[in-house]
């Protein structure tokens, strides 16, 4: 059978596993349990401690909980990338065996966090490093040979990289390379805008 919060695949047997186990919590258990896993998935560290307090009466051990803290991001995540509206969530896994009261839970905070989730997600995806700063300052270096000095713009990019390391790359451009990827980034920027409003 195929859903759509799974992007009209099958749901992962792994994901089946993981909803029986959930199951075992009442509904205002998982309403705060999914609210710990969005807050993760929204850029904030995952509450270990609170997320096994929810979990204690259920009687998880901590692979129950990993499992389960996995299985409602890959739901969260997914129902979000796909655009799958709170009805559909909520009956699709209805018919994935999790009782109707836990599944209204996960599908109310879908709902709530939805806009929020699929911008996080937007921002965050196919980024390899996020620029902190640009500069660029005239100079001129010293030919050999007594060449002369010949001008050129050096700039200096700093970043963080994929596991928030501070980066710099500093490279050097005449002023009509400077001038052509000025616009070739500004073309660039201008084919991005026009694809976003698609």
């Amino acid at each position: 059978m195929r859903f759509r919060f799974c992007g009209d695949l099958d749901c992962p047997d792994w994901v089946l596993s993981e909803i029986i186990t959930m199951s075992r919590l009442t509904s205002i258990k998982m309403k705060l349990l999914c609210q710990v896993v969005m807050a993760s998935l929204l850029g904030d560290e995952l509450d270990q401690d609170k997320a096994k307090k929810l979990t204690s009466d259920a009687k998880f051990d901590q692979s129950d909980l990993q499992g389960a803290v996995a299985a409602l991001g890959f739901i969260l995540r997914s129902a979000s990338r796909y655009g799958v509206d709170s009805a559909s969530l909520d009956s699709e896994l209805q018919q994935l065996g999790l009782p109707r009261e836990l599944a209204a839970a996960l599908a109310k905070t879908h709902t709530d966090n939805n806009e929020k989730l699929s911008n996080h997600l937007s921002e965050s995806s196919l980024r390899l490093s996020t620029l902190k700063s640009v500069s660029c300052a005239k100079e001129s270096i010293k030919l050999p040979n007594n060449g002369g000095n010949v001008p050129v713009n050096t700039v200096r990019l700093n970043y963080l990289d994929t596991d928030r390391k501070e980066e710099e790359v500093i490279f050097t451009l005449s002023q009509s390379q400077l001038q052509s990827l000025v616009k070739d980034l500004k073309t660039a920027r201008s084919k991005m805008e026009e694809l976003s409003t698609e």
